[in-house]
């Protein structure tokens, strides 16, 4: 069964980009990589207003920042479009 909305009952959808930065934190050992333990990894956005770097407000996005990446070091967050370093 296909349900089709009445014209009057359409609704649009704002579609908004994001960007994953993700990566792990880790130290070699000769060949292996470990995870290090209690790391923290902080992400911060360019304020284009003020033309300078600020702690990315996660927060507002229901993310947390600084994160404490899992057992293997991942880490991963969901941003806006916009200019970062981690």
């Amino acid at each position: 069964m296909i349900n089709l909305l009445p014209p009057q009952e359409k609704k649009e959808i704002e579609m908004i980009t994001v960007i994953d930065p993700e990566g792990y934190v880790y130290r070699r050992v000769g060949d292996s990589k470990l995870p290090i333990k209690n790391a923290k990894v902080s992400l911060y956005w360019l304020n284009s207003n003020l033309q300078q770097y600020e702690l990315w407000p996660g927060k507002n996005y229901s993310q947390e920042n600084p994160q404490k990446p899992d057992e293997r070091g991942y880490y991963s967050f969901l941003v806006p479009e916009g200019t970062y370093y981690i």
